[in-house]
């Protein structure tokens, strides 16, 4: 049996109420659960906020929609919670109605070490099997799950969050309210080598850091690896996808935001607010302005200025990537248009004929 994730329990009036927003039909309809329209039954509340979903509960049994104002008017019964924005209504209903996120209780667990000289603030969560090295020094409120790892020196601020199987390399910095997801890495070595005459590699050290800002927020196994002697950095209220990795001495300003898959070599810097697609990557040592937007699977070699939209391989100016994208459509009918005149010339030799 399936268990909804935010259980209701109130009639449509109570959540009208919670929301802002005002009933239209039965407001003392009881609803269950918030519910997509694929999963819904009749007493779940499904909300609407875009044209696929509109269409979706066509053939939907709920009877009742959370709808934005633009919604038409409630029809064969339907019950309507209208709000003024349909989308942000349900993260207000997740934070008041939803399932806790699970933390350790406050205090060490038997089964974690915890190094005699590291420093715990108070109301500190360390579950099972956590390992908190020498001198690192935990900010109070800060929840670290199953499985994290904070070697030596590291610092983490207040109400943080690690998720299982996190590690925190030696000497790294985390601001307050950091939420790191399972399988974090912050601090693992930089990609350095040098090749020898013989064409072998010799590791460079990497004995710098990794500094995160207040707010930072990083998806499952996404690595940062710390700089060969100074910082990589990733600014305040950046946020990470899944499986992101910014190589070491990468400089990510305030309010980044980067999709899954990305790939970021070394020596990178993002300006404030620039917002990445999934799976681009920029080269070595690129320098990318603030509030620029790079589109998802493109590969930046060069600079982008601050505002600019590219996409790519390589990336270009997103109008310029836009009319390729559209010539190459028409190829096939050109290179007929092409043959066609050729064989009408004489020109062509019929073996090259397409057809």
């Amino acid at each position: 049996m399936m268990h909804a994730p935010v259980n209701l329990d109130q009639t449509a009036a109570e959540i009208a109420a919670l929301l802002g927003g005002r009933v239209e039909g039965d407001a003392d309809l009881r609803l269950q659960a918030l519910a997509s329209p694929a999963l819904a039954g009749p007493r779940d509340l499904v909300p609407v906020w875009t044209a696929a979903a509109s269409a979706e509960v066509r053939n939907c049994p709920a009877r009742c929609l959370l709808v934005g104002p633009d919604y038409p008017p409630a029809e064969n019964g339907t019950t309507l919670v209208r709000v003024a924005d349909a989308e942000a209504a349900i993260d207000t209903l997740a934070r008041a109605l939803g399932p806790p996120r699970d933390r350790p209780a406050a205090g060490v667990h038997p089964a974690a070490v915890v190094d005699p000289s590291a420093i715990l603030g108070e109301g500190v969560a360390i579950g099972p099997f956590v390992s908190v090295g020498a001198r690192a020094r935990i900010g109070d409120r800060t929840a670290l799950q199953p499985g994290v790892v904070v070697e030596a020196d590291a610092v983490i601020g207040a109400d943080c969050h690690l998720a299982p199987r996190v590690v925190v390399g030696f000497r790294c910095v985390l601001g307050d309210r950091v939420l790191l997801h399972a399988g974090v890495v912050i601090g693992a070595d930089g990609f350095g080598f040098r090749r020898d005459a013989q064409g072998r590699h010799h590791k460079i050290p990497q004995v710098g850091n990794v500094i995160l800002g207040d707010d930072v927020e990083i998806g499952a196994n996404t690595t940062v690896d710390r700089a060969r002697f100074d910082h990589t950095l990733v600014g305040r209220g950046t946020k990470l996808d899944n499986d992101v990795q910014v190589g070491h001495n990468v400089r990510l300003g305030e309010d980044v935001a980067i999709a899954g898959g990305v790939n970021l070599a070394g020596h990178c810097r993002l300006g404030d607010r620039v917002l990445m697609g999934g799976m681009a990557g920029c080269d070595n040592g690129v320098i990318v302005g603030d509030d620029a937007i790079l589109g998802g699977f493109s590969r930046i070699k060069k600079d982008v200025p601050a505002g600019g939209f590219v996409a790519g391989i390589p990336a270009k100016p997103f109008e310029e990537f836009r009319k390729e994208r559209a010539n190459l459509t028409r190829l096939p009918a050109l290179r007929e248009r092409v043959a066609e005149l050729e064989r009408r010339l004489g020109q062509r030799d019929p073996a090259e004929d397409p057809s």
